[in-house]
């Protein structure tokens, strides 16, 4: 839902409050925990995720590079766990 308000707002140049960045990065922290099979990549992204949203918890604002650089993210990581190729059973 967050990334959704970040997307509408990058391309219409509306301003956004911090609350859909805490609600995106709290979603990417879920995401992580739920669907990263690697602990240390996991934690990472979880760790980096919370720190974004306090970040943004801190300064209280969001510039336009903001949006841009987390919608250009979202679809590097998107597209780099859409090609990762799945781990095949020991057995096969």
């Amino acid at each position: 839902i967050g990334f959704l308000q970040v997307f509408l707002s990058a391309s219409t140049g509306a301003e956004i409050s911090i609350f859909p960045m805490i609600i995106y990065f709290s979603g990417m922290a879920m995401w992580a925990y739920s669907s990263v099979e690697n602990l240390t990549v996991r934690y990472m992204v979880m760790a980096l995720s919370l720190l974004c949203a306090m970040a943004f918890m801190h300064f209280g604002e969001v510039l336009f590079w903001h949006k841009y650089l987390i919608y250009w993210g979202t679809i590097g990581v998107v597209v780099f766990f859409m090609f990762k190729s799945p781990k095949k059973p020991a057995g096969s």
